[in-house]
């Protein structure tokens, strides 16, 4: 091949599918919770409640507020992704709850799982 050029790349080959841990897939082969994602799960769905408790029906919304990606608020309220301390501070100010109340949220959670809130899009969240 002459200098300078480069191999095309096939682009069916490419998984961009987001990596999974380890102890994810193990998890999942077993058919239970690790202590980490039941906690990301509960925490995610104590979000979810809160976000809709506070006036936010979307996550949009909530999003825009909290200055974070739309998606990076889809995958914490699936339980999907890892939150820092001060993140979390910031969601919390946000929503008007203070640390301890959310954290007892996250608690009954883990006590007792509930449904995420209805999912609402778009024109049906204005109404």
């Amino acid at each position: 091949m002459p200098e300078g050029r480069t191999r095309p790349v096939s682009v069916e080959r490419v998984d961009i599918r987001p990596a999974r841990s380890y102890n994810t897939v193990m998890d999942e082969n077993r058919g239970t919770l690790s202590d980490e994602t039941a906690l990301k799960r509960a925490m995610g769905r104590a979000i979810a409640h809160a976000r809709v408790d506070a006036g936010f029906p979307t996550q949009a919304a909530f999003s825009r507020a909290v200055e974070v990606r739309f998606q990076y608020m889809s995958r914490v309220e699936k339980g999907e992704e890892n939150l820092t301390l001060e993140t979390l501070a910031k969601m919390t100010g946000v929503l008007g709850m203070p640390m301890p109340e959310f954290l007892a949220r996250v608690a009954e959670e883990m006590r007792e799982p509930s449904h995420p809130p209805a999912a609402r899009r778009g024109r049906q969240a204005a109404q």
